[in-house]
């Protein structure tokens, strides 16, 4: 993942664009608001904002190549990156409320294989909220292009969770949240010790089938992916798929929002325990299962939105998953650009993208 000096000066630059579109909040017609901050803020890639069942904005701006003038279009087949959490946060969830899985039981009951030097005290929860201090994949070593060897295609340890996810841990279980892809390829393992299939196998079948998302796939996947960009160039060749059930999704707009749909109205998850699936350890808002939950006041709002956002960033390709359960709305955004080319931002944060894209539909 791109991040640094770059990214930090890039959210300055978006702010200070976002800080004359302050006209844009509370308008009348989302759609005609979110084709000006697009404007403003040169977003590249694809929006879509639902009510309920009926999708009111199917917008897409910029150009996929940026040296070149092909646009996008609506219905392109995207990388999910880590919002692929999210959906395998839920299948633990199911695994919870199925009786298999016990969210404060150590990992060790389900996986017995596991090396890590916490293996008896890490627990289920504390992998779905990042509170591991497992090593993180983007802590291997480098190769010349700054790509982690975790991803490289002929890295020997990427493949398995007693892999690079057992070395040195970081901190103990617990202490702080830290994202981390090896947490989601360890509650793999776990996965496929009580249900005889892993995340790649039960994806497909508990949401693709399920709920007909035709264009769910699994990398490397064969369909044709919008391509990542990472400084105005094509991102390198990775391994992708070595992000397992933390960022191996793919899939278009349409298909994520039939999965939040179902997860908003029942069809994945009982109330209590869709209650526990987007309850934060740290209240009033941080990180859940998977997911962060926040408690905000878009600039312009009357009250307070409650907002479950799935954060994607990968390389080239970035993502967020909106889902605003109290007004029953949905909004969905990818870019092929990368952290440091294009800066969403924190929705809490005044005059980021993120903010500003809630607030166009939340304050309407």
């Amino acid at each position: 993942m791109v991040r640094g000096l770059a990214a930090r000066f890039l959210a300055l630059a978006l702010a200070g664009a976002l800080a004359s579109a302050g006209q844009l909040a509370r308008a009348a017609d989302p759609e005609r608001a979110i084709a000006a901050l697009s404007g403003k803020t040169k977003f590249a890639g694809e929006i879509i904002v639902a009510h309920g069942n009926q999708v009111i904005v199917q917008h897409a701006a910029g150009a996929i190549d940026p040296n070149r003038g092909e646009r996008h279009q609506p219905g392109a087949v995207w990388r999910w990156g880590p919002i692929t959490r999210q959906l395998a946060a839920v299948i633990i969830m199911q695994e919870v409320a199925a009786g298999r899985l016990e969210l404060d039981a150590p990992v060790r009951r389900y996986y017995p294989f596991f090396r890590s030097p916490h293996a008896a005290t890490l627990t289920i929860r504390q992998l779905l909220h990042h509170r591991s201090g497992l090593p993180h994949p983007d802590e291997s070593p480098r190769n010349a292009q700054g790509i982690a060897a975790f991803y490289q295609p002929d890295w020997s340890f990427n493949a398995a969770a007693n892999g690079w996810c057992v070395g040195p841990v970081r901190f103990a279980p617990g202490q702080r949240t830290e994202e981390n892809g090896c947490d989601y390829l360890v509650l793999d393992a776990v996965l496929q010790m009580v249900s005889g299939q892993g995340f790649d196998q039960l994806a497909p079948v508990r949401f693709g089938q399920k709920l007909s998302m035709a264009s769910l796939g699994v990398l490397p996947a064969t369909a044709r992916l919008v391509p990542g960009f990472i400084a105005n160039a094509p991102e390198p060749a990775m391994n992708l798929a070595a992000m397992g059930a933390y960022g191996n999704l793919v899939g278009t707009e349409i298909d994520l929002l039939r999965f939040d749909r179902a997860l908003m109205t029942g069809r994945l998850l009982d109330p209590a325990t869709l209650a526990t699936l987007w309850r934060s350890d740290q209240p009033p808002g941080g990180m859940a299962a998977g997911q962060w939950v926040h408690q905000l006041t878009p600039k312009g709002c009357a009250k307070p939105v409650r907002v479950i956002e799935a954060r994607g960033s990968a390389f080239g390709v970035q993502g967020r998953n909106f889902i605003l359960p109290d007004l029953d709305m949905v909004v969905i955004a990818f870019t092929n650009r990368s952290e440091a080319d294009f800066a969403f931002g924190d929705p809490a944060q005044e005059k980021t993208f993120s903010h500003e894209l809630l607030r166009a539909v939340a304050c309407a």
